[in-house]
């Protein structure tokens, strides 16, 4: 550390160290501290020159993960840990609850579950509200490490014309019996 020979004159205390980085500037020095005591152990505590526990640990997670991996869900236990979720929901969401029981998921492979809604809008509340949720949820139940979830809007409702007029109706019902026809011919029936 160097002194700087004009603050010793002047004060008559102790001088001040400083480190000259050029002969315009002088810059304080920090101080230096001991070792930190405190209770959390920092970066340079802690050594991977320990052989007696790493080899430990590196047996256990490898053993652990090859347990939690191989285990297998079947279509059957999905459908009861996904009604299970449901009725988790029944209170707080009752529109997702009643979407969640009306449409089952489907097994696609060991990590990947296929769900068909009928909407977009359902697509988009199922995917904003419950679906980390659900996907947590089912991670538990089942044991599986990794869940991936396909929703799609099933194409046989998109496909389908929806009956809303009073017209609509009997069309539909015409077709599914001819003889309304004849009745709507002998008594002269119309709609308004």
């Amino acid at each position: 550390e160097l002194e700087a020979p004009s603050q010793q004159k002047k004060s008559g205390k102790e001088p001040i160290p400083s480190v000259q980085t050029s002969n315009a500037a002088k810059i304080k020095s920090a101080p230096v501290y001991n070792q930190y005591q405190g209770s959390s152990p920092s970066l340079k505590d802690i050594s991977f020159n320990k052989p007696e526990l790493v080899p430990e640990k590196i047996e256990l997670a490898s053993e652990i993960i090859q347990n939690y991996a191989t285990e297998e869900f079947t279509q059957e236990s999905l459908l009861v840990a996904w009604k299970n979720f449901g009725l988790t929901i029944e209170k707080e969401m009752p529109r997702l609850h009643q979407v969640i029981t009306s449409h089952e998921p489907n097994k696609i492979a060991n990590d990947k579950i296929q769900l068909q809604l009928d909407n977009a809008s359902q697509q988009r509340d199922f995917l904003e509200k419950v679906h980390s949720k659900l996907v947590l949820f089912l991670k538990t139940e089942l044991t599986i490490p990794s869940l991936e979830f396909v929703v799609e809007i099933s194409e046989e409702i998109n496909n389908t014309q929806l009956i809303y007029t009073a017209t609509d109706k009997f069309n539909y019902l015409a077709e599914q019996n001819e003889q309304l026809n004849n009745l709507k011919k002998t008594f002269n029936l119309d709609f308004e």
